[in-house]
């Protein structure tokens, strides 16, 4: 099942590993279903001189230090607007909550974020923290070079016979099975370097 991976500063990370950060604010959420699995990546960025003098969050910043359920994703709407303070009603002061309460940001905080645009509030959920961290290289990503260049990948409407009604005009058919199906894209490769916001994985290779 296909899960996400989503870098967080430090600090943040701290907040989530001791149970008071239960909302992730983001900017855009993932095309599947919820619930979906979401893995920690903890930054590198956000750690202050004296911070990283005194060896605060380095034993696990640059690692994968665990994973949690995002059990829903709600969309924020109010403050998105130029005059958010002065909304009012029980779905801007749900907003509000999400915002102040759950994601532990200021109003400022999060207006300045959004930049005029809507936001995601990822519901944080089955919170797991690993006694050891993972490293990026633990989890794959599809490869999309590879599977562009896979031999066994055919579009659709190279050969009639492939739109049956299971297969549709325009799609990518997998040709290595006697019996066609959709290309599952299952040509993957090493996590390599971090997303800025998010990705999609493929789940971790070592889960010891």
């Amino acid at each position: 099942m296909k899960s996400v991976l989503i870098s967080i500063k430090p600090k943040y990370c701290e907040l989530i590993a001791n149970g008071s950060k239960t909302i992730e604010v983001r900017k855009t959420r993932p095309k599947i279903e919820t619930p979906f699995k979401c893995y920690i990546y903890c930054t590198h960025s956000g750690v202050t001189a004296k911070e990283r003098d005194r060896n605060i969050y380095t034993d696990f910043s640059g690692k994968v230090i665990g994973e949690f359920a995002c059990g829903g994703i709600t969309k924020l709407h109010n403050i998105a607007t130029d005059k958010w303070d002065y909304l009012s009603g029980d779905a801007h002061e749900n907003e509000k909550k999400l915002c102040t309460l759950g994601a532990l940001l200021t109003e400022s905080e999060v207006h300045s974020y959004a930049c005029g645009k809507f936001l995601c509030a990822w519901h944080i959920s089955n919170l797991v923290i690993y006694d050891k961290p993972k490293e990026l290289s633990d989890f794959n990503m599809i490869d999309k070079t590879a599977v562009k260049a896979c031999k066994y990948r055919e579009r659709c409407y190279n050969n009639p016979n492939y739109t049956n009604g299971a297969l549709l005009l325009g799609g990518y058919a997998c040709t290595k099975k006697a019996e066609m199906d959709w290309c599952r894209e299952c040509k993957i490769k090493p996590l390599t370097r971090p997303p800025q916001s998010w990705c999609y994985v493929e789940g971790a290779t070592n889960n010891e």
